[in-house]
């Protein structure tokens, strides 16, 4: 259906209300109102020219009479529909000085922003649309309504708001200084004084509120440098950037109101760093000498005793403009201090991480809500990176005892990590293993993942952003806590898939893993692994041996899958006794798992076992039985032929590097198999044993038992039952002696063998 008749209806209708209040005269009040509600629902519509002389002389008349009856819905659609007509006049400069009548209306809403109650809800929208309505001319005022008086009038209204507690009512005040700030024809070297007054007047009123005062005050302050420095010509955008530091250098001047002078300038430092303007030698000048002033007020912030609110005003800022400081600059500060700081309020605030404890079992949609929508919250990834330069600088700079300092961090970190995840262990155990709704789900792990980013963006200063791994020098005791902590929050990375798409956290982990693989290192390493997987061992002085393997949490599960992988990347470095003790009694659990109960960690601990042969550990020749006998009495269940080829193919290769009598004997479990297997129903297993018997050929090829395997295989095929069989059989031995893996010595011996073989059988 059309909506064409339902706009020409509305248009009529609209048209009818206008005609109405032009002969307003002739109506009753209920009249009145209801046409002046009718135009104000749809005042973003109304074309510009129905705003007539006429027009405007009705309203203003009208709005003596409702002011003197306290008509409130009259008085709040007359307000709305002047002060569209305000903001819509403001893109035309010379439509301004024409309208006769706009000095009253601003004088109107001046006078009702501070006639009307502060504490009434009923008026909010009416004084919202006076102050937009009354902001809406800096930079274009009248003649003879001009800029001074405007902002003098926005500094009557600011001071009169001074202990308003209505939350909406102050953010729209300051959005409407931060646009005279950015707007204003005042912002020059001799006019400043009355901005200057109009600011100071407006931290009056966010002092108020000790918590959003400041980052309100930060923001406005955003806001206006954004503008300015975008101006053209670039002299121009210069100029003004000029004045508004001096109005910031005479805030950060005055003893009072410290934390919002110094909100001033953060917020200026900010936009600097990332100016989308042209950066010339004078804005850089600027901008070193604001970074300067910045470190001072934040270094004397620091000089007191902070209150909670403080703290998280103190995170913030560092937040807003710490990650792009030169290190020069930041080695004014107390940086140890500044860690500490800035490291607890991450760790502990009510508004970020809280300890873990957000995780807690009676957990709801809304809180989660709450939580994530908090300024600080949304800024963590800011004040997480604010503690990586601290870090950085701290190592860069050489500061006395850095190291001490950032191993306490990073202990706290890491000491964090384990809160997490027992916390979040306890929260699906007590929901039966599972998140209660969709919604909370979704809604954890979007803080799960800015969880890992944060935790990253501290611990890569160590790992990476040093040059040549310096950090893990420096701090030596640093790579065990990374791996330890990225080992707790393993459900999170393989949840998310971390390793795969996230750089920093791959190359943060890696590093930490180089450092450790180290000769020189080894004893870190050997510690870290033992103390890992001796929390997985099962006890040996207790009645009951079942594996704890057996009886892990998916989230524990995915702790020791991420030390299982690691002892398979570092197994060169692993000491004989940390990998006999520890490691393997871990394992071999999982590998006599009959009933895979996690494929991850299943893959991963037969990866593992194969690498202790790849690096020829001690424990191999007596490994290799085992692992054997696992192979052989999983095959077919759970183990497909593919795997169990794989993974004696792998292992005996591996052996007759170590030991060719070792090897042979691990060959021949392999035929006691074939041995047992003599009745038909046995046929397809037989046939699976004897391709497994003749991919060993490869790796026996190497050693002195060759000769006896081609033999073996031989008798074995001439057993088989049909010819069909025989030449099937044959022609994986072809593809086996004659490809890769077989030694070159050997293959002509291989493949003679293979031919005489064929003549043999007639095929």
């Amino acid at each position: 259906m059309s909506s064409e008749p339902d706009v020409k209806s509305l248009a009529s209708t609209l048209s009818t209300s206008y005609s109405a209040l032009l002969e307003y005269k002739s109506l009753p009040n209920q009249k009145i109102v209801d046409h002046l509600v009718q135009l104000a629902t749809h005042s973003q519509h109304l074309p510009l020219s129905w705003f007539t002389d006429a027009l405007l002389r009705a309203l203003l008349t009208l709005t003596d009479r409702f002011i003197a009856s306290n008509h409130r819905q009259s008085l709040t659609a007359i307000i709305s529909l002047l002060s569209v007509w305000a903001r819509r006049l403001s893109g035309d400069t010379e439509a301004i000085n024409r309208e006769p009548l706009l000095p009253n209306v601003l004088t109107l809403f001046s006078d009702q922003l501070i006639e009307l109650p502060l504490a009434d809800p009923a008026t909010l929208d009416l004084r919202k649309n006076c102050w937009l309505g009354l902001v809406a001319l800096v930079g274009r005022a009248p003649e003879a309504f001009n800029e001074e008086k405007l902002l003098g009038k926005m500094m009557a209204v600011v001071a009169h708001y001074e202990s308003c507690e209505d939350a909406a009512m102050v953010e729209s005040l300051n959005a409407g200084v931060a646009h005279a700030l950015a707007e204003s024809t005042q912002l020059n070297v001799f006019e400043y004084a009355t901005l200057q007054q109009l600011l100071d007047t407006t931290l009056s009123m966010n002092a108020k509120r000790p918590l959003e005062g400041p980052w309100a005050a930060c923001t406005l302050m955003e806001h206006a440098v954004d503008i300015r420095s975008r101006l053209t010509p670039i002299t121009r955008a210069e100029a003004d950037l000029d004045t508004l530091f001096t109005i910031t250098k005479n805030l950060l001047a005055q003893t009072s109101n410290t934390w919002l002078h110094t909100a001033i300038a953060v917020g200026f430092v900010r936009v600097l760093q990332f100016n989308q303007g042209e950066k010339t030698k004078k804005i850089d000048e600027l901008q070193a000498q604001l970074q300067t002033l910045t470190v001072t007020s934040l270094a004397n912030l620091l000089t007191s005793s902070l209150t909670t609110d403080e703290k998280d005003t103190f995170a913030f800022f560092c937040g807003q403009c710490v990650p792009s400081m030169p290190m020069d600059t930041l080695g004014s500060l107390d940086l140890k201090l500044v860690l500490y700081q800035l490291i607890d309020q991450l760790l502990t605030s009510p508004h970020t991480w809280q300890q873990g404890r957000f995780l807690r079992q009676d957990l709801t949609a809304d809180q989660l809500d709450t939580l994530q929508d908090h300024r600080l919250f949304k800024d963590i990834g800011r004040l997480s990176r604010a503690i990586g330069k601290v870090v950085h600088a701290m190592l860069e700079l050489h500061v006395d005892d850095a190291a001490q300092a950032i191993q306490a961090i990073v202990d706290r970190l890491e000491g964090f990590s384990y809160n997490v995840l027992f916390d979040w262990d306890r929260y699906l155990l007590s929901h039966g293993d599972a998140v209660p709704t969709k919604e909370i789900d979704a809604k954890i792990w979007t803080i799960f993942k800015t969880l890992a980013f944060s935790l990253t963006a501290v611990l890569k200063a160590i790992a990476v952003d040093v040059l040549d791994g310096q950090g893990l020098i420096d701090v030596p005791q640093a790579a065990q806590g990374i791996v330890s902590l990225y080992a707790n929050i393993n459900f999170i990375s393989e949840k998310l898939g971390l390793g795969n798409g996230f750089q920093a956290y791959q190359e943060t982990l890696t590093n930490a893993v180089a450092y450790l693989k180290h000769k020189e290192n080894a004893c870190q390493l050997n510690k870290l692994m033992t103390l890992a997987f001796k929390e997985y061992c099962t006890p040996k002085f207790v009645k009951d041996q079942t594996p704890v393997t057996s009886m892990l949490s998916s989230t524990h599960r995915a702790r020791l899958l991420f030390y299982v992988n690691l002892a398979e990347q570092v197994m060169d470095g692993l000491e004989d006794q940390v990998l006999e003790e520890y490691v393997l009694p871990v394992i071999y659990p999982v590998l006599e798992w009959t009933v895979i109960v996690d494929k991850d960690l299943y893959e991963s601990a037969h990866a593992a076992i194969l690498s202790v042969f790849a690096s020829q550990k001690l424990v191999s020749r007596e490994l290799a039985s085992v692992y054997a006998t696992i192979l052989l009495n999983h095959f077919h269940k759970p183990l497909t032929l593919h795997q169990v080829r794989l993974g004696y193919v792998t292992m005996v290769q591996s052996l007759c590097q170590i030991d060719d009598a070792v090897a042979w004997l691990t060959v021949q479990q392999v035929l006691q198999r074939l041995d047992n297997l003599k009745d038909e129903k046995d046929a397809v297993a037989r046939s699976d044993y004897l391709v497994l018997l003749i991919d060993l050929l490869k790796p026996l090829s190497l050693g002195p038992f060759f000769g006896q395997a081609l033999a073996i295989v031989e008798q074995w095929i001439k057993k088989l039952e049909t010819k069909g069989m025989q030449q099937s059989t044959l022609k994986i031995v072809h593809e086996t002696v004659s490809g890769s893996g077989i030694s070159d010595m050997r293959r002509v011996q291989a493949v003679g063998w293979y031919l005489a073989l064929k003549q043999q059988l007639a095929l």
